[in-house]
């Protein structure tokens, strides 16, 4: 999800560039926040991406005006609102709420790791290599894959989860069981290996 996230970020802040130096945007034509070459918004847009990239496609029908025009020598000022800007909106509104669906969607659920995340699978491989049976038997596992969320209780606070886990004596199905206390520490239970 996250990988995702940031190629949208990526791709987008690389379209603004293209876009800024295709409609010849320069350092000066605008007062306040706009006032940036391709460069300057393509490097905002990454790194404040959440705020920039909405703000480009809302100031991008004046910015294009004053390139239409720019043999008047226009200097767009911060209080003049776009002319033309529905489709920057459109995207303003479709931009926020894809960022809050990503927000919600890397939280998690109650703070309880998603049974394919990257730290709950290496809490699982850790909790089964620190096993005594582990230990004494000279087991370790190596992967876990054919993840399924089996069983999730918001009330108790525990996610049911089960895979294949990829042992150095074999491969066997294990379940394991995701519980946040109320201080809020999650913990795993591993069984079945």
């Amino acid at each position: 999800m996250d990988l995702l996230f940031f190629l949208v970020v990526l791709a987008t802040s690389v379209w603004v560039l293209v876009d800024a130096k295709k409609l010849n945007i320069k350092k000066g034509q605008a007062k306040g926040l706009a006032n940036m070459g391709p460069w300057s918004w393509f490097v905002v847009c990454l790194v404040l991406w959440v705020i920039a990239f909405p703000y480009y496609l809302y100031k991008r029908p004046s910015l294009k005006r004053l390139n239409e025009n720019s043999d008047q020598n226009n200097v767009l000022d911060e209080e003049e609102k776009p002319k033309g800007g529905l489709w920057g909106k459109i995207s303003l509104g479709f931009i926020a709420c894809i960022a809050i669906l990503f927000l919600v969607l890397s939280l998690g659920t109650q703070g309880i790791p998603m049974c394919n995340e990257a730290h709950a699978k290496d809490m699982v491989m850790e909790a089964i290599n620190n096993s005594p049976k582990a230990k004494t038997y000279n087991i370790e596992a190596l992967e876990l894959y054919e993840v399924e969320e089996q069983e999730f209780n918001e009330e108790g606070n525990s996610r049911i989860c089960s895979a294949t886990a990829y042992l150095n004596n074999g491969n066997k199905k294990v379940e394991y069981v995701f519980e946040q206390t109320e201080d809020g520490t999650v913990w795993v239970e591993v069984t079945g290996f």
